[in-house]
Parts: structure tokens; C-alpha cells; sequence
């Protein structure tokens, strides 16, 4: 097999680098997969489960009968009073601890309602890490699209800047729009250097929240949907009720219940608030000039 040219090495070696598969891309994330990823490495939630089986193992143990005890003991034994010989002595103790029905079944049912209190967190913890997610998901879309839009600004400013510098260099502007385009495209560089950071940011918060050995480069896929309130003020406590139905809701009290109450009162209580009512009525004050009555008519 012939030997190519060396001059020819480095075009082949570039061949070689580029045919091989690109695996420092970034990989993509979509929110179905982090929140995939989230339920299944995140610690949060694996605390939640964990609390869970042990509560589970709680009510086994709860139900379990307690052991019999054997006790034996043995040594020297020297009599204190004349008549009781001495040596060694032996003695062995059998005990049965009764678990009486009165003791047992409050134990297992305290057991079991720690099992469900356990599931019940477990689910609010499940629930709370999928909108924490999501949250953050939007909100790394949401620094992508700003950043988007500061790099936009940015090269259409530097766009003005080359045309600001043509046209200073053939003397149709003065130097002084030039400074000023510079200034503008100086603070669009650094808020696109700080959308940039709120970027990474934003992607750090999100890789605590899924817990998962995700790639140093990732990103996110998706779109910020459009939405819009249809529902009116009236139609929330409706809502409400539909969406969380073991959420109680506010407690109105009926119009007649007050007078109920003030009717099933006793006499000196009633007459105690009548009281109380008319002394706390504001008092009028008129003018003299105003006060003319049947004295002054008489006078005249």
C-alpha cells in the first residue's frame, strides 16, 4: 500500500476528526423528559418514598405479636443466716408479655393513619417538585428568549455603529454620534453578557431540581405558550371547589343567624346590647341660631 505525502497528513487527519460522531454537543431537554427525570432522581421526592416505606414497615412491626423473654442466671450463693448452705446456684425465668387487644389495636391504627399522612405527603411533595420544575423549565425558556432578543439589539446596533462610522469618516456627521452609538452598543453587549449568565443560572436551578448526572452542556426545548383568563371573579370559588374538591370553602354565615342569636338571648343581654348600640350613635350638634322653638316665638 503506497505511503500518501506528508503534506497530505494534515488534510487527512481533519478528514478523520470530522467523521467521528460530535459528542460534546449539548443536549436537549424537553419538559416531558425533565420532569421524567425529576421523578426519578430527585431527592426530594426519593425522601417523600423512602418516609413512606418506613412508615409502611411502621404497620408490620405494629402488627407483630412481642417475643417471650427466657431469663437464666447462675453463680455463688452463701447463706447469711445460720441453717442455709452455700454453693452455687442456678435459676431460669420464662415470661409471655400479653399484648392485650386494648393496647394492640390503637397501635396499629395510629400505624396506619402515619402510613396514610406518609402517602399524602409523599403525593404533595410529588406535586410540588413537577410545578417547581415546570417553573423553572419556563423560566430558563424564558431567559433563552431574552437573551435572543438583547443579541438582536445588539447587532443592530452594531449595524448603526458602521454606518454612524462611515458616515463620520466622510465628515456628513460629527464625531460626537459615534461616541454615543459606542456608549448604546457598549450597554447592549453587557445586557446580552447578563441575559447570558441568567441563562446559566436559570439551567443550575434547573439541574437541582431534577437531581439527574445531566451533560455540563445541556439546553432546553420548547415553546412559552400563549394563554388567556376566560374565567370570571364569580367562577373562581366554582373552580376552586372543581380542582381541589377536599378543600373546604369559606364559610358564609346565613343572614338570619345573627338575629337567631340575638333572639335566643337573654333578656338582660339584649337590653345590655341596646344599650351599647344607642350609646355608641353619634351625637349631632347644631348651631343656637338653628335651635328656634316656641320661647322665642312668644318673645317676638
Amino acid at each position: 500500500m503506497p505511503i500518501p505525502d506528508r503534506r497530505a497528513w494534515p488534510a487527512c487527519l481533519l478528514g478523520l476528526i470530522l467523521s467521528l460522531p460530535l459528542s460534546s454537543q449539548a443536549e436537549t431537554l424537553s419538559l416531558g423528559r425533565a420532569l421524567e427525570l425529576a421523578e426519578r432522581h430527585s431527592p426530594r421526592l426519593q425522601t417523600a418514598l423512602a418516609e413512606v416505606e418506613r412508615t409502611r414497615s411502621g404497620i408490620r412491626s405494629a402488627r407483630a405479636y412481642p417475643n417471650p423473654e427466657i431469663e437464666a442466671m447462675t453463680g455463688g450463693v452463701r447463706g447469711r443466716i445460720p441453717g442455709v448452705p452455700s454453693g452455687r446456684g442456678t435459676s431460669l425465668a420464662i415470661g409471655q408479655p400479653i399484648d392485650l387487644p386494648s393496647h394492640r389495636a390503637p397501635r396499629i391504627r395510629a400505624a396506619e393513619a402515619g402510613f396514610e399522612g406518609s402517602r399524602f405527603a409523599a403525593d404533595e411533595a410529588r406535586l410540588i417538585l413537577r410545578a417547581d420544575v415546570k417553573q423553572a423549565f419556563y423560566t430558563a425558556l424564558r431567559r433563552k428568549a431574552e437573551y435572543l432578543l438583547y443579541l438582536d439589539n445588539q447587532k443592530l446596533l452594531e449595524q448603526i455603529r458602521d454606518r454612524i462610522e462611515l458616515s463620520v469618516k466622510v465628515g456628513e456627521r460629527p464625531r460626537f454620534e459615534l461616541v454615543r452609538v459606542d456608549a448604546e452598543l457598549s450597554s447592549a453587549v453587557n445586557q446580552a453578557t447578563s441575559a447570558r449568565l441568567r441563562i446559566t443560572q436559570a439551567l443550575a436551578a434547573l439541574r437541582t431540581l431534577i437531581g439527574a448526572s445531566l451533560p455540563p452542556e445541556f439546553d432546553v426545548e420548547g415553546e412559552l405558550g400563549t394563554y388567556t383568563v376566560t374565567s370570571t371573579y364569580d367562577t373562581l370559588p366554582a373552580s376552586r371547589t372543581q380542582a381541589c374538591p377536599c378543600r373546604p370553602g369559606p364559610r358564609r354565615e346565613p343572614a338570619g343567624g345573627r338575629a337567631r342569636a340575638e333572639g335566643a338571648a337573654p333578656d338582660h343581654l339584649r337590653r345590655h346590647r341596646s344599650r351599647s348600640r344607642a350609646e355608641s350613635r353619634p351625637v349631632r350638634h347644631l348651631h343656637p341660631a338653628a335651635c328656634v322653638g316656641p320661647a322665642a316665638g312668644s318673645r317676638r
